[in-house]
């Protein structure tokens, strides 16, 4: 899936603004593999009670990253808000890991074809 960042732009305006927040344009990360200064550079910047609104939760990082950000926001009680999803987590970042591992089982799914396939093959 790649969406325009300007649309996601304008989903996560919307959605702050539905929340009563306030907007604040994101920088843009770097194209490079598991590359997230930015999303980290937010982190330390931010005060605890704020948020981070991300349009998906697929935009997360992933292995030890992962936990370090997580950490991070417990530490300094910095809550996540997923657009697409609709998710917003202050507390129970569990619901976070649950959402990712759902995705990662998702792509494992068969389509219709791949599924024909193996009958085809096997029965």
């Amino acid at each position: 899936m790649s969406i325009p960042v300007p649309a996601q732009n304008s989903c996560i305006r919307e959605y702050v603004s539905q929340k009563n927040g306030t907007f604040i344009l994101p920088n843009l990360e770097s194209s490079f593999d598991n590359c997230f200064h930015q999303l980290f550079e937010a982190l330390n910047v931010l005060h605890e009670g704020d948020m981070i609104v991300m349009y998906s939760l697929t935009m997360l990082p992933d292995g030890i990253k992962l936990e370090t950000f997580i950490d991070k926001c417990k530490q300094k009680k910095i809550g996540l808000a997923f657009v697409l999803e609709n998710i917003s987590i202050s507390k129970n970042f569990s619901k976070i890991l649950d959402e990712l591992e759902s995705y990662k089982l998702s792509k494992l799914e068969l389509n219709l074809d791949e599924w024909k396939l193996l009958v085809e093959q096997y029965y």
